[in-house]
């Protein structure tokens, strides 16, 4: 979670870093992830990471047709 807190925070997002928002938010996690695990490997789809890879672009700007005014 410091990880994403660090991005959004340098994105200029305020993020609460409270442990029982940490808490909140392992219990949340636990109810959604075995259900995204078994659709990725029924799927055969690799489940991307939270976080990007430095120098990665967002898909929309890459994206073949995306035009921006």
């Amino acid at each position: 979670m410091a990880d994403l807190g660090d991005l959004l925070a340098a994105d200029g997002v305020t993020v609460c870093n409270s442990p029982s928002l940490e808490k909140r938010l392992t219990e949340l996690r636990a109810m959604y992830e075995p259900y995204v695990a078994t659709l990725s490997d029924l799927l055969l789809m690799d489940i991307p990471d939270w976080l990007p890879r430095p120098g990665t672009k967002d898909s929309w700007k890459t994206a073949a047709g995306t035009h921006t005014h």
